[in-house]
């Protein structure tokens, strides 16, 4: 069991040892600050609506093209090299499947290394219970939203 807690103490180390100040970045949008890029447009749930914007326009793609493609001779539709069916059916899909499994799981990884750095935390009183309690509970949502996804997941091939 130490042996396990001893890459998230690891990790706490290394961030807190070499973390910079988002503040300090120089801004990337004028409209916003910088430690709204980088705390909200960089965060987990902005890169899930993101993966899912993605994926819808990918689908509303694949429309129109099988659209152009009832409508325009062969040749001409040939001549505009377009993403052929396979492209358009089963990779433009299993992309989004991906970006959106591999954040889910990540999230879920991560959740489970607060956790046990809270637990290790809370075995030395630098915590409490109730803040772990909250580690907890995030990791078990970021579990139940991964295994969701994983049971409801069908790649095309």
């Amino acid at each position: 069991m130490k042996n396990r807690l001893l890459l998230p103490v690891f990790l706490l180390f290394c961030s807190s040892s070499f973390a910079f100040d988002p503040a300090s970045l120089p801004a990337r949008c004028p409209d916003e600050p910088t430690t709204y890029t980088y705390y909200r447009r960089f965060s987990f749930e902005s890169a899930m609506e993101s993966v899912r914007y993605v994926a819808g326009w990918l689908d509303k793609f694949r429309v129109t093209v099988d659209d152009l493609e009832k409508r325009l001779p062969p040749k001409e539709f040939a001549d505009m090299k377009l993403p052929g069916w396979e492209y358009r059916y089963l990779a433009f899909g299993n992309r989004a499947m991906a970006l959106e499994g591999t954040l889910l799981k990540q999230n879920y990884e991560i959740k489970k290394l607060e956790y046990e750095l809270a637990l290790e935390r809370f075995n030395q009183k630098k915590v409490s219970a109730g803040e772990l309690d909250l580690k907890k509970n995030a990791l078990d949502k970021a579990e139940q939203d991964f295994l969701k996804y994983w049971n409801q997941l069908s790649f095309a091939d």
